[in-house]
């Protein structure tokens, strides 16, 4: 059985929090909320989320400075930044840090939010479809030699990142939950 998708949401804001929470999970998708951004990127890693929701303007830390981190650790993370800051300078420089989109509060209609994070999660699968089809390509072209390692090296770099991983070929998903690390 799959484990629904996991998002981490960052905002200083519990009631913000609790609203998208609710949506989220009502939408089949599991949140793991949190107010503190300095905590963020210790969260992402035990929880092993793709997809982070993520405030701009947080006491502490910012949601730019959060997401330059995020994306240092794995580019591949999908955020989708909340901002109340509207400005298109503020969304210039989310996009340009690599945010998925921009949604501003405050937010009138709770299904932008569960549209992004549906984008979020089928552009991750997409990646792993190419890649799966990439490596099948390789090892019919006869670079077996070279898929198998270039597959081995992909899931080790996942492996660091995220104390273990598993890769489900039935469904070309990769899973990083807890569960599948304790196994390990």
């Amino acid at each position: 059985m799959n484990s629904p998708p996991l998002v981490l949401h960052v905002d200083d804001d519990p009631n913000i929090l609790a609203l998208v929470s609710r949506k989220l999970e009502t939408h089949g998708v599991k949140v793991v909320s949190i107010t503190d951004p300095t905590k963020a990127i210790r969260r992402l890693l035990e929880t092993g989320a793709r997809v982070v929701l993520l405030d701009i303007d947080m006491p502490k830390k910012d949601g730019l400075t959060l997401l330059r981190e995020i994306k240092k650790l794995d580019a591949g993370i999908q955020v989708i930044m909340c901002t109340g800051m509207v400005s298109i300078n503020t969304v210039l420089c989310a996009t340009a840090l690599g945010a998925e989109t921009c949604i501003f509060k405050p937010i009138v209609n709770l299904n932008e939010i569960t549209d992004a994070v549906d984008r979020a999660f089928e552009k991750i699968d997409r990646w792993w479809i190419a890649l799966k089809d990439w490596i099948e390509r390789k090892k019919a072209a006869g670079d077996a030699q070279d898929a198998a390692q270039i597959e081995s090296q992909l899931l080790s770099n996942v492996q660091t990142v995220f104390g273990c991983c598993e890769f489900d070929s039935s469904n070309d998903k990769i899973s990083t939950t807890p569960a599948v690390r304790s196994e390990c």
